[in-house]
């Protein structure tokens, strides 16, 4: 659709919504005028009748008073006259007629004319002579308003097509100049085409084109040759699992600082071996604060559960949605891998501890942690290319232990971007 027809659409709708408003409120204020000006006039007959009928009832005459209410309100605005002694018996009762000319059947049912009544006292001195009871006519009120409406609907309307019609016509003349933009564009494409692009050039540009995917398909290769030379590493520099109980203690807060400036980057609580339904953070932020990561380490058997529990599991996890979801590294399985999968979907951030470098574990880039934390032993090509591959898939190497032989500025060489505190904070 074409920026023209969606702007006339547009002012369209907000022409005909604008009217549609403006019609409720013209309805609104006539009808509840005309109420107000028939309950005036049932007030003023009233008293008028009441003043001409004394003299009537005074002599006993009821032949002249239904003479005088009959050339009074035959016909006129008032449905039904009564007139009751100080008895209450009916001296006098007269209803008019109700029927409504040329007043569609929708019209009555889509707007209510509540009836109109009034009532008075006749007195002579002291003496009650009766009262007289005078209600609307309805079938008058809907007349006038239908009347009075469809006069004023009509030329509405008519303002409104012509409106529409000059809008239109004013659009067209506004939109010319971008309505020439395309036919220009595609002139100047081709004169720009038939002038400056020659031949040599457009080898150029494809000698350009073609270095730059054998640049792409360098890199992906060389991915490639990284991870199958890493493969072989591991089995030449194995390296050996982390003691889980010796370094995770449930409860506690670990923190990880920078080798460059001996800063918090990452502080994550550690609840590995606690019961899912037990873990509760005091301070949920956001997963980065300033400088500083946050994190919760729970054990990766949570994501193995049966899938009659994973529903709760995933209903716990989502309360830790605001921190690193830090999984402690065990060989997957395909639930396992689904699972991880569907956490990522979620929005879930994710991380892994006490990671082994393996071939299955290297499968785990997919999910795109943001951090790896590791025990580190001596081997300093492996961690070297280890880390230089992690680092192109957008993660954070961080360790967790290290051999004695390994000191802080081997790690920092190898690509290791902090370490754990030795200290840890309740």
């Amino acid at each position: 659709m074409s920026f023209a027809k969606r702007l006339n659409i547009m002012i369209f709708f907000l022409f005909l919504t604008g009217s549609i408003a403006l019609v409720s409120l013209e309805v609104n204020t006539l009808r509840r005028s005309i109420l107000d000006q028939m309950q005036a006039n049932l007030e003023t007959s009233t008293t008028a009748l009441g003043l001409v009928l004394q003299g009537t009832l005074l002599n006993g005459d009821k032949v002249l008073s239904e003479t005088i209410i009959n050339a009074m309100f035959d016909g006129g605005f008032v449905n039904s006259a009564t007139l009751i002694d100080p008895d209450g018996k009916v001296l006098f009762e007269r209803k008019f007629s109700s029927s409504q000319q040329n007043i569609p059947s929708w019209f009555t049912e889509l707007i209510d004319m509540p009836a109109v009544a009034h009532e008075q006292e006749m007195t002579d001195g002291w003496n009650i002579l009766g009262t007289i009871h005078l209600s609307g006519h309805t079938g008058y009120a809907y007349q006038y308003l239908w009347q009075a409406l469809r006069t004023e609907v009509s030329l509405l309307f008519l303002g409104l097509l012509v409106s529409m019609i000059s809008i239109q016509i004013f659009c067209y003349w506004l939109l010319s100049p971008l309505r020439k933009i395309p036919v220009d564009l595609n002139n100047d494409h081709v004169i720009r085409g038939e002038i400056s692009i020659t031949e040599p050039d457009m080898l150029e540009a494809k000698a350009i084109v073609i270095a730059i995917k054998k640049l792409i398909n360098f890199n992906v290769d060389n991915l490639k040759r990284q991870k199958l030379n890493i493969f072989s590493l591991i089995r030449d520099y194995p390296q050996a699992a982390i003691d889980i109980d010796s370094n995770h203690n449930v409860g506690v807060t670990d923190k990880y600082t920078s080798f460059k400036n001996k800063e918090v980057i990452y502080t994550v609580s550690n609840h590995v071996n606690d019961d899912l339904i037990n873990i509760k953070l005091t301070n949920h932020t956001d997963v980065k604060t300033k400088d500083s990561y946050k994190g919760i380490k729970i054990s990766m058997d949570l994501i193995d559960v049966p899938e009659s529990d994973w529903g709760y599991v995933l209903s716990t996890l989502n309360k830790f949605k605001e921190h690193i979801i830090d999984f402690r590294y065990a060989t997957t399985n395909e639930r396992m891998q689904l699972r991880l999968a569907e956490l990522k979907n979620e929005g879930f951030n994710v991380a892994f501890h006490n990671f082994i470098v393996t071939e299955d574990s290297m499968s785990l880039l997919q999910y795109k942690p943001l951090f790896i934390s590791t025990s580190v032993h001596f081997a300093p090509i492996l961690w070297s290319m280890i880390t230089h591959y992690y680092r192109t898939h957008g993660v954070t190497m961080l360790c967790e232990s290290t051999s004695p032989s390994v000191s802080v500025n081997m790690l920092c060489e190898w690509g290791f971007e902090g370490t754990l505190e030795g200290e840890r904070d309740e």
